[in-house]
């Protein structure tokens, strides 16, 4: 199985809003800031890590 890292890289791609438009509504969309890696913060979700900076 492929660790989260890879599996979130292979993931990403850039969508229109409409497309996440139905995750807002139900208020499921987590906005991070350009100065964090999303992967990173991603993985950090996942695993429930509380503790990364």
């Amino acid at each position: 199985m492929k660790n989260l890292k890879t599996r979130f890289s292979e993931d990403l791609s850039n969508v229109k809003w409409q497309y996440l438009t139905p995750h807002a509504q139900r208020d499921a969309i987590i906005f991070v800031t350009k100065y964090l890696d999303l992967i990173e913060v991603g993985v950090a979700i996942s695993q429930d890590d509380v503790n990364s900076a």
